[in-house]
């Protein structure tokens, strides 16, 4: 397996082609912040008291897609649990390539939320170019998510 990883260390900002689009389009993302709060939807910034009801998890390793479709509620809980520990950390030029993961979040009022991965960096787009994000405390929730797809 080769894994190619482009690193321009946190704080340096790159823009990078339009035609590469993420779920949401953000005017800032702040160092710091919770991530479910960074994420400019409103079904993400509460969820901690209104939980998804079904959560489908798309690991890419190297091209090889591994999913798991989370309809329990107990786990479904847990993942939660684990994303809101997760802040931003700061802004990095780093990519990987082939490790493409998403998350998406279905909320019982029919809307959605996909949570875009590259590895385990956040991968939003802000101000029309996309950016990666280092997180602090959130190998919980990547460890889990990935976990739940060997099932």
């Amino acid at each position: 397996m080769t894994l190619l990883a482009i690193s321009c260390g946190c704080g340096k900002k790159e823009s990078l082609p339009e035609s590469v689009s993420s779920n949401t389009s953000l005017s800032e993302v702040k160092d710091g912040e919770y991530l479910y709060l960074s994420l400019g939807a409103d079904n993400m910034k509460n969820i901690v008291d209104v939980n998804p009801t079904e959560i489908y998890i798309n690991i890419d390793r190297s091209g090889s897609e591994f999913t798991a479709d989370i309809k329990d509620s107990a786990r479904i809980e847990e993942i939660v649990n684990a994303l809101c520990k997760a802040k931003i950390k700061c802004a990095t030029g780093t990519d990987y390539t082939d490790n493409y993961n998403w998350v998406k979040f279905f909320f019982e009022d029919g809307t959605s939320y996909t949570l875009n991965l590259n590895l385990n960096l956040l991968e939003v787009t802000v101000n029309g170019s996309l950016m990666h994000y280092e997180l602090d405390d959130f190998e919980s929730f990547y460890n889990l998510i990935v976990n739940l797809t060997d099932q």
